[in-house]
């Protein structure tokens, strides 16, 4: 039992590194410039010629929007997580079940909140990127 053991930690050590194992190039310049120009005329047929600064200072302010959201998405699941351990490790003391489950409520409950801020936040700025043409 002891030699299946090794070999199957011995084989996920080598697959692992085989797949860590990530071929690197170096950038030059030639294939730098072609994206920045290729870049260049992605953002002319995006924005097009009547872009002005607003219309980016309002993507630009739901984007970061959207991250913050994002991160406090993440919160949630370690608070998730920590109430499951402390549900775990109660040991049948009902006081600590009671903490757990007040922690596992209050998470769920920051969690409609932030996906709530996010379906209104990215329905505002749409509509504020329509009305800005």
């Amino acid at each position: 039992m002891k030699k299946i053991t090794t070999l199957f930690v011995l084989f996920a050590l080598v697959f692992g590194v085989a797949i860590m194992a990530a071929p690197t190039f170096a950038l030059d310049g030639d294939l730098a410039e072609n994206i920045r120009a290729n870049t260049e005329d992605i953002g002319e047929t995006v924005y097009g010629e009547s872009a002005n600064e607003g219309d980016l200072l309002t993507a630009r302010i739901a984007e970061i929007i959207k991250v913050v959201l994002g991160f406090l998405g993440v919160v949630v699941v370690i608070i998730v997580i920590y109430a499951g351990f402390l549900w775990m490790t109660a040991g049948g003391t009902s006081e600590k079940v009671e903490k757990a489950k007040s922690w596992m409520i209050n998470a769920v409950i920051g969690l409609a909140i932030i996906l709530s801020a996010y379906a209104i936040t990215d329905f505002v700025i749409e509509r504020l990127l329509e009305a800005a043409g």
